[in-house]
């Protein structure tokens, strides 16, 4: 499951290339709990002006479906590519592996910035599922972004709407 999107110029901004990224992040993580699952990979897909495509992925050590969790680690993957090879981008693109819910046996000890965390993104769910997609959208994001109502259902988008 996952979100990317071809630049008609490639685009070399690094702040541009993160806030398209965290976009794309909130996309993800939003038809994720939509379905129902989780993930325990990320992947981060950039194409170059010369059109040589390249993937970077982690993998996590607990499941997640955070939309904060899911940004930082595409994050680490995305410095530092952008540090060993400054300059522009002609796609960018995230994406999750999806495993079902509840996989994992429950921890004793609850992480307080995991439960916060779970909790934004519940509100988040909600004000974008009453109010449309433009309603709510974290700092540093895209403003004039491409989520569509799609993004709410598991299915998502279709694929030729990005």
């Amino acid at each position: 499951m996952g979100h990317e999107e071809t630049f008609d110029t490639a685009l070399a901004d690094p702040d541009a290339l993160r806030a398209v990224m965290k976009e794309q992040c909130e996309r993800v993580a939003m038809r994720l709990r939509a379905h129902g699952g989780v993930t325990r990979c990320v992947s981060l897909k950039l194409r170059t002006p010369d059109f040589v495509t390249r993937s970077r992925q982690v993998t996590l050590t607990h499941t997640t479906d955070a939309t904060l969790r899911i940004w930082r680690e595409a994050e680490g993957l995305l410095e530092p590519w952008l540090r060993q090879h400054p300059g522009p981008l002609r796609l960018i693109g995230i994406s999750v592996s999806v495993d079902a819910a509840g996989g994992e046996p429950p921890t004793l000890f609850t992480d307080p910035l995991e439960c916060r965390q779970r909790a934004v993104d519940t509100v988040a769910d909600a004000a974008t599922a009453r109010f449309g997609p433009g309603a709510l959208r974290r700092a540093g994001a895209r403003q004039d972004g491409r989520r569509t109502r799609r993004d709410l259902r598991p299915e998502g988008p279709r694929p030729e709407a990005g």
